[in-house]
């Protein structure tokens, strides 16, 4: 097969000249960042010197001028301002006497402009202005001020910077050049060799072309194999990604479906709750009236026929009146565990202090009847819903009341930060749980100890959690038998009821 004709050199002449282009204009942007820091350096630090000398001349001005002014000597005050007209960076100077504020001298360089006058400048705009308190044995007698201007410093940095700008300038034209030749010795020629082999190869042809030798020929050779098996394997993904993209876009689709079925029972899970909380909380209400009457009834009859009847009749009543009472107290608590969920209210900011104290007057006669003692911590300002918050409260200082031992009840309020929210614990020094019973006795209806022992329908901390699960926080308790329990509770920084 004859070598097939190749097309000249123009491509890798571009290519050439795009690689140049880009060597010399980073080499541009580094010498011109270089160049603005020394600019900047040295400009800061001849403002600065500047700066510097301008307060020195202030205070040696001050100094001076304090024997004269106190001694009316004005000659002698004249000469100390005329010298300070010798730094040719000063434009004007005024002197003021501090009893009455009135200008004893004030001069401004010829060819500035404008007048001086107290609180003024010609150099103000520039911030070149330096104030001293004249002090003449401690006591201050007067005031002076010292204008300057920053034109000659500004001149000097200008004829800086254009020497900066020529010698980037200059710079940058050696390296065009340089890198020109550099790059056709070094990167064209071999650019242009392997434009012809590529061309070759795309043309079918396999072997060596005869223009190509020299030190490159091998390495041509091993690139052609390497295009082949890469155009081969290229074509094996392709095939790939394309089953693949089927299969992704199949799966998209199933996705798609299952995340609709999700959602629509969910809704369907929503709407069946909040039915289902409507229908308890309606139920427990309607509830309530029959029961009243029957318990009515039953009292009455206890009230007129107590020791009428036979014993047997009495006892019989007595548990009619107990059932219809204990009956009353459950749909009460059952009414209570509903509305955490049915009139829950949106957060508020809520002073924790004012929801103890609620806490405790409704449990006013229990804590006097106990002779409990209910010591507390500072306390913060939560976001949630203060109601459902004092009846969390109520319920855990009830409980710390109601199942005490022998003891005096000693309740204790705390609370600490805790991973970016409030952490509250209520200890007391009651009976304690046994730890088996950690987790039972927040669920409903779960009690460890007759009616008899301790009455109760086993609701109270199942509200507590519901309370806590709705503000986003989490309850725990930490027990040990004879000694007491510690109930914790957490409230999130922000309060995030569900």
């Amino acid at each position: 097969m004859s070598d097939p004709e190749v097309p000249s050199g123009r491509p890798a002449t571009s290519i050439a000249s795009i690689v140049t282009l880009a060597l010399v204009s980073v080499i541009t942007l580094l010498l011109g960042i270089a160049g603005f820091i020394a600019y900047r350096s040295y400009s800061a630090a001849r403002w600065n010197e500047l700066h510097k000398n301008h307060r020195t001349l202030a205070d040696q001005l001050a100094a001076g001028f304090a024997s004269p002014l106190w001694n009316f000597d004005r000659p002698t005050l004249l000469k100390i301002a005329e010298s300070a007209f010798r730094d040719e960076t000063v434009t004007g100077l005024v002197v003021m006497n501090s009893d009455d504020g009135s200008i004893v001298h004030a001069r401004v360089r010829e060819g500035e402009s404008g007048s001086v006058a107290v609180g003024q400048s010609p150099a103000a705009e520039e911030g070149l202005v330096e104030a001293r308190s004249i002090l003449f044995e401690g006591e201050v007698i007067g005031f002076v001020k010292v204008m300057a201007t920053g034109r000659f410093v500004e001149a000097e940095l200008r004829s800086i910077l254009g020497r900066f700008v020529a010698l980037i300038l200059g710079l940058d034209l050696a390296v065009i050049l340089g890198l020109t030749v550099l790059f056709r010795r070094i990167v064209l020629r071999p650019l242009q060799s392997i434009e012809h082999y590529a061309v070759a190869v795309s043309s079918g042809h396999r072997g060596d072309p005869s223009p190509l030798e020299g030190p490159l020929r091998g390495e041509l050779s091993r690139v052609s194999a390497s295009i082949v098996s890469m155009v081969g394997q290229l074509d094996a993904r392709f095939d790939a990604l394309e089953r693949g993209r089927a299969e992704l876009k199949q799966a998209y689709g199933d996705l798609a479906r299952t995340n609709t079925e999700l959602r629509q029972t969910g809704s369907e899970l929503a709407r069946s709750n909040g039915e289902l909380q409507e229908f308890a909380y309606v139920a427990s209400h309607d509830l309530q009236e029959p029961l009243r009457a029957v318990a009515g009834c039953v009292q009455l009859l206890q009230q007129r026929y107590q020791g009428k009847l036979d014993p047997k009749a009495d006892e019989l009543i007595g548990h009619a009146v107990d059932g219809a009472v204990r009956m009353q107290t459950l749909i009460e608590d059952l009414l209570t565990l509903s509305r955490v969920g049915t009139h829950a209210r949106a957060p508020v900011p809520s002073d924790f202090l004012k929801i103890h104290d609620a806490a405790l007057s409704n449990l006013s006669a229990a804590i006097r009847d106990s002779g409990a003692v209910v010591t507390h911590d500072d306390f913060p300002t939560v976001m949630g819903d203060p109601t459902q918050l004092t009846q969390l409260l109520q319920n855990l200082l009830s409980n710390a009341i109601k199942y005490r031992g022998p003891r005096k009840p000693e309740i204790h309020v705390g609370v600490r930060r805790q991973d970016g929210g409030w952490r509250f614990e209520v200890r007391d020094n009651g009976i304690g749980i046994e730890s088996q019973y950690f987790e039972r006795i927040f669920r409903l209806f779960q009690r460890l100890h007759t009616r008899r022992e301790y009455p109760g329908t086993g609701i109270g901390l199942a509200v507590c959690k519901k309370i806590v699960d709705r503000h986003g926080g989490r309850i725990w308790v930490e027990s040990e038998v004879g000694r007491g329990s510690s109930f914790f509770f957490t409230i999130p920084e922000g309060g995030t009821p569900s």
